[in-house]
């Protein structure tokens, strides 16, 4: 537990710094995440052939102006990461999802490049990653066979540190700025459970892109 709002406390930290004399923005942002998890096989090492999940993602970002070009970046995100799959090995065929959905706490630093008015930026950091809850889908190839939808939430680590790497442009207008960003998320980390790694077939890591379009204002 102590952990598990880290993120929560590092935003906290940056809001309490953000003192007078310093440049403090907000923005909100959403769009399609495109999310297919690494998934390999522990015994073999094989990886599984799956299929992309999109899936919708929501932002609020407080900014802290550091310099001219450089940024300190930290919010919240509403994320779902997941994939599908075919089982073609067993007696009835049929599709699987799986969706794991966090409330995301990223801290990046963000670096701009002024193009007159434009403003192009790349930003690098870590989102730790708080799971809100996992579900399970199948559905039969054979549309007499019912489906069916378990929870799994046990399943997973209830705290995951994925690397972030974003990059996009903005432009000021009417007094905000619009952002139009790309964000790959590339997960060093297994989201199984620990506790529960050993019954695990199957060794799971975040991989997404994001495409978000957004608007973001300095409001001191």
């Amino acid at each position: 537990m102590k952990t598990r709002f880290l993120g929560g406390g590092l935003v906290l930290l940056f809001m309490a710094n953000a003192g007078a004399g310093d440049k403090f923005g907000l923005a909100l942002k959403a769009g399609p995440n495109f999310s297919n998890m690494r998934v390999e096989e522990k015994s073999s090492g094989k990886i599984v052939n799956s299929d992309i999940a999109v899936e919708p993602a929501f932002m609020l970002e407080f900014e802290l102006v550091i310099s001219k070009h450089l940024s300190y970046i930290a919010g919240f995100q509403f994320l779902r990461h997941g994939y599908s799959a075919r089982d073609i090995d067993s007696v009835f065929t049929f599709r699987y999802f799986r969706r794991a959905t966090y409330l995301g706490m990223p801290n990046k630093l963000r670096a701009f490049f002024h193009h007159g008015r434009l403003q192009s930026f790349v930003s690098f950091g870590i989102n730790a990653e708080n799971l809100l809850s996992a579900r399970y889908r199948r559905e039969y190839d054979d549309a007499t066979i019912p489906g069916y939808e378990l929870n799994i939430k046990a399943l997973f680590n209830e705290l995951t540190f994925t690397p972030e790497l974003d990059a996009g442009l903005r432009c000021p207008l009417l007094g905000f700025y619009v952002t139009v960003e790309g964000t790959y998320a590339f997960g060093t980390e297994n989201v199984n459970n620990p506790d529960v790694e050993n019954l695990a077939t199957h060794a799971r890591r975040i991989r997404d892109f994001r495409f978000t379009i957004g608007i973001s204002r300095y409001i001191f």
